[in-house]
């Protein structure tokens, strides 16, 4: 059976995460070299020098030198987003690390945009914690970074460097984040212009070896006081001399500031070579990166692989930046010159070139690139054709900071389809510009009134209800879009799957701990709102959309907090109905542990087992393995249940916990799991130091169900140990956070050792008459007992005993029923039903417990009893 790859494929450019080649001759420069090699004994390293001082050449052969203890990231403009910045970063950082760590971290990147930026970097520093050998991470061109966000999360993943772990920055300006910090700690070790420029032992090798220029020692000194060290400065001086006899003029030329020594140099450097290699360097200086092909598109020339070696080995300013010599980039400097050059000498030339590359770079698949292009050729119709085309990926990618950018490119005088200003409308709401996004929407919907076309006027209508629904959660507006709703006339498109399949989930195995979910937050409006959404979205055809079906499993888990089990077992049946609900683990998996905690809930440990193992054996085939873990981690809360300790920690054990670790959010379900164990073997003080790890990233993410959890938990560890008064005030906590929603199965799901919690919560309380009332959370803690001595069934080791009540059928089971009396077997319903095989025993089971009865011919005479055919 084949993996179900459920994680989204992101493409990613490995030139980028790939130390440049070096070329033949360069100068070690030994004295820098050894510089960066003691600056491994702290956290931070900041080489900052303008353009043309070799950061990169420098960068590149020490990376070389370490090896494999290098990561390294070439940044560009198009990393001005949070979620691509620290994708990148991790797919970096993964091709240094051994393979099982590298995939975890990968899969890691995968959570974003849905896990929070912290979370992700607290997750990432635990895994870098584990390594046993020196990591350095090398950052190139960090000047062209001018997001804030991506600013404050690099500043907070230096803080939390493992000691082996070191950072490199290369950067032409200061860092736009204190480094006072490491500086005064003696962590920080800084490359200034002074240290870059090249001595005069450097020049005299560079001319010699690099170029083998033969110059006499005044020619150097003075060429090194000249261009004061400034490599570039010294190439292009080293092209020119090479073809001139009068060196002593030339030398006497240079005069000004680097900028105006480099633009008169690279005037003299280009205007000596023949004009088809002028001609493809200014029409190729557009590209920030090419190979033969992509530079043969856009130039036009089919020998582009023979002018790029010939640039190359005649010190041209191209730079090899792969290790198989197919990936090329020009000097920053030199690609400036020449793309001015041409925007200024053939604006039309230089449009086209944009509009080729555009093209070119669509064909490939690289189309970040091609919407960068599409946009600097002014061809903002191209630019809206490769949204629309690719917009599923660019919406499971998440870099919407980078989309955003796009929208915002394109004059407001420009016009745009609907389709086009929905996703944008889309971007504005995910990204916090709600009030912007409202504006735009009632533009759209009059925009919209003027479309004939009925077909492609229903098609965006499912738009607009997509983007005002998602503005429902965002932004709160729960009446307008109510108002809305009743204006469609008609059904929405289903063959829009971009907005019919958008997948909410991706990371949690509770729904409670995400925004569709809103974080465990339970209110009497909350449920009135999304069962009218819900309504809305079957009465518009969208009944089998993941919208509604995460909205429905979202009211589940809230009226099974709010122990009204019945109702969540009827909503959860209409979920599980969804034939494709496998392919989506992010509702697959919550639905199964919800369902499991029903069976427990009712005493029915037996079906819990089958219904886990049922869901492990389809986890186990998802390219990401937190499903499958989670669904481990709940077996081990099936075994604390049961009393079976040893099998418990057999599954904790599986999944690698340790009472030792540094616990992350992206794990939280599976370390809740663990500090149970620990619990329930007396190891208190373990149990409590996760506990403390968690809860403040609970509370940074403002996860409401997170936090009560832990502090219940924390409450029943400080009681086993004796801390009465820490207890009650983690139970205080807790209790304060958890009445005014109504929270009652967190606490009814602990057991006896929550109950007993509460009534010395109650019974130590200050005592209460009518100038002293009880006050609402003792009261709320006397409503929870209540509930305990009514509600919780002892657990059985074997199969489920029959009620002395008959319980009504569901309409799915009275159909699995009237399969079994016409004589069906497993597969036949299996095939029937499009289920798999696993889940109609499962259901079979569940069925049999409901009928009272253990096997197939039972069923048949139970159903003959009843009168039900």
């Amino acid at each position: 059976m084949k993996l179900k790859n459920n994680a989204s494929h992101i493409n990613l450019l490995k030139t980028k995460i790939t130390a440049p080649r070096l070329r033949e001759g360069l100068i070690e420069r030994s004295r820098l070299l050894q510089q960066l090699n003691r600056s491994l004994e702290g956290k931070l390293t900041v080489i900052c020098a303008p353009a043309g001082f070799g950061k990169s050449t420098l960068l590149g052969q020490w990376a070389r030198s370490l090896d494999s203890r290098t990561a390294w990231l070439s940044l560009d403009m198009l990393d001005n987003d949070a979620v691509r910045f620290w994708r990148y970063a991790a797919a970096a950082l993964s091709g240094s690390l051994p393979e099982a760590t590298a995939v975890r971290i990968e899969s890691l990147a995968h959570t974003l945009p849905h896990a929070s930026l912290y979370t992700f970097i607290d997750a990432l520093m635990n895994e870098l914690h584990e390594l046993d050998h020196t990591l350095a991470l090398i950052l190139d061109d960090y000047h062209v970074i001018t997001d804030q966000h991506i600013h404050d999360s690099l500043s907070y993943a230096i803080a939390y460097l493992p000691a082996h772990v070191h950072l490199v920055v290369a950067s032409r300006t200061e860092l736009p984040f204190s480094t006072s910090r490491w500086l005064a700690l003696g962590e920080l070790t800084v490359l200034s212009i002074h240290t870059m420029q090249f001595d005069e032992g450097e020049a005299e090798a560079f001319y010699s070896k690099t170029h083998n220029l033969s110059l006499s020692k005044a020619h150097i000194q003075s060429l090194h006081q000249r261009t004061e060290g400034w490599v570039t400065g010294m190439q292009l001086a080293a092209v020119s001399l090479a073809q001139t006899a009068e060196r002593d003029r030339y030398i006497e030329q240079f005069q000004g500031s680097e900028r105006s020594v480099s633009d008169y140099l690279f005037a003299e450097v280009f205007s000596s070579l023949p004009e088809d290699i002028q001609k493809f360097l200014l029409r190729s200086s557009i590209l920030k990166r090419m190979d033969a092909e992509l530079a043969g598109t856009v130039t036009m020339n089919p020998n582009s692989a023979a002018v790029l070696s010939w640039l190359e080995a005649n010190h041209l300013f191209v730079l090899p930046i792969d290790l198989h010599g197919v990936w090329y980039r020009y000097h920053p400097l030199f690609a400036e010159f020449l793309s001015k050059m041409l925007e200024r000498n053939e604006k039309d030339s230089w449009l086209e070139s944009h509009r080729r590359a555009s093209i070119s770079h669509s064909e490939r698949g690289m189309i970040d690139d091609a919407i960068d292009h599409a946009i600097a050729a002014g061809e903002y119709g191209l630019m809206e054709q490769l949204l629309e085309t690719h917009v599923g990926d660019i919406l499971r990618q998440g870099e919407f900071r980078k989309v955003l950018r796009w929208f915002e490119s394109k004059p407001a005088e420009a016009v745009s389809s609907p389709e086009w200003s929905i996703l944008y409308i889309f971007i504005l709401t995910v990204t916090g510009h709600i009030e912007r996004a409202g504006q735009l929407l009632l533009s759209l919907e009059a925009q919209a009134a003027a479309i004939e076309d009925r077909q492609r006027l229903k098609s965006i209508h499912s738009g607009i209800f997509f983007v005002r629904s998602n503005i429902l959660f965002f932004g709160g507006d729960y009446e307008e879009w109510l108002s809305f709703t009743t204006r469609l006339k008609e059904g929405l498109t289903r063959d829009n799957v971009v907005f019919y399949g958008y997948n909410f989930n991706v990371t949690e195995p509770q729904l409670n701990r995400t925004i569709i979910g809103l974080k465990g937050i339970l209110s009497k409006e909350v449920e009135t709102i999304g069962l009218r959404f819900s309504q809305a979205l079957e009465s518009m055809g969208w009944k089998n959309s993941l919208f509604n079906l995460y909205v429905k499993l979202s009211i589940c888990e809230g009226y099974y907090e709010w122990n009204r089990l019945q109702e969540c077992q009827e909503l959860l049946h209409q979920i599980g109905a969804y034939k494709d609900i496998e392919d989506t683990p992010g509702l697959f998996i919550p639905y199964r542990i919800l369902q499991a905690r029903l069976y427990l809930a009712e005493g029915h440990e037996q079906l819990a087992y089958d219904w886990i193992a049922e869901g492990m054996e389809v986890a186990i085939y998802y390219s990401d393995m937190r499903w499958f873990r989670a669904l481990r981690a709940f077996l081990i809360r099936l075994h604390l249940y049961v009393h079976a300790v040893g099998a418990a920690k057999q599954a904790a054990e599986l999944l690698h916990l340790s009472g030792k670790a540094h616990p992350t959010l992206n794990r939280e379900f599976e370390y809740l799991s663990l500090a149970r164990l620990l619990i329930r073997q007396k190891k208190s003080s373990q149990a409590l130091q996760l506990l403390a790890r968690l809860k403040p990233q609970a509370e940074r993410e403002g996860i409401v169900a997170s936090i009560v959890e832990i502090s219940l938990l924390a409450a029943i560890a400080e009681r086993q140990r004796g801390q009465r008064k820490a207890a009650m005030s983690r139970l205080g906590e807790a209790l304060a956070i958890a009445q005014g929603m109504d929270y009652a199965r967190s606490f009814l799901d602990e057991g006896q050792p929550a109950a007993e919690l509460l009534s010395d919560y109650v019974r130590f309380r200050p005592s209460h008459n009518q100038q002293n009332p009880e006050d609402s959370t003792a009261v709320y803690a006397r409503s929870l007992l209540q509930a305990f001595r009514s509600d919780r069934p002892s657990p059985e080791s074997s199969a489920p005993q029959a009620s002395a009540d008959q319980k009504p059928l569901t309409e799915s089971e009275l159909g699995l029923l009237r399969l079994i009396c016409e004589g069906s077997s497993n597969k036949q319903i299996a095939s029937e039903l499009a289920l798999s095989e696993g889940t109609v025993r499962v259901y079979l089971s569940r069925l049999y417990h409901k009928l009272e009865v253990s096997s197939r011919t039972q069923a048949v005479l139970a159903a003959r009893t009843r009168g039900l055919f």
